[in-house]
């Protein structure tokens, strides 16, 4: 299944679908999986393939969206690269970032409201991974904050 066609419905029912970019296509394949861990061997390092799974997101100005993050090696907006579901669009942050501003402001437009709406966005993946949630602030286009489950975090996100 190409990764364009996931829809919220999917992931909602599905939370952990195995990723691969093969042949210039971004292609997708549900698992039976309800957590991710190092010990199971997932990492994208070792492998072809990554998984990418259920995210909410909470905007600046409180609204929450759904969409995906690749938790596997949440260091930086490059390997997580999360994205918003629209109903027939994915927003990712950072494909908006590397198409400058043009690419952000599309983005922006596309999700209705402004930069000062939107960031910092507090994100949450909806799987465990190594026994934890982890917890995100996209402070913009290309800059996250990343933190395995803690207290601090446990505040800011519904």
């Amino acid at each position: 299944m190409e990764l364009a066609s996931l829809r919220i419905a999917d992931l909602k029912s599905v939370p952990i679908w195995r990723y691969e970019y093969s042949n210039g296509k971004e292609l997708i394949e549900k698992t039976d999986m309800t957590e991710l861990s190092d010990s199971k061997g997932y990492m994208i390092s070792d492998h072809d393939y990554t998984h990418i799974v259920l995210t909410e997101y909470c905007l600046n100005n409180k609204a929450i969206f759904w969409g995906y993050s690749s938790i596997e090696d949440a260091c930086d907006m490059e390997y997580v690269e999360p994205v918003i579901i629209l109903e027939n669009k994915h927003l990712n942050f950072w494909k908006a970032h590397l198409n400058g501003t043009e690419g952000m402001q599309s983005f922006l437009s596309e999700l209705g409201y402004t930069e000062s709406e939107v960031f910092p966005i507090k994100a949450k993946s909806l799987v465990m991974y190594n026994g934890q949630t982890i917890h995100m602030i996209i402070t913009s286009f290309r800059n996250l904050i990343s933190s395995m489950y803690d207290k601090s975090f446990q505040e800011t996100i519904t």
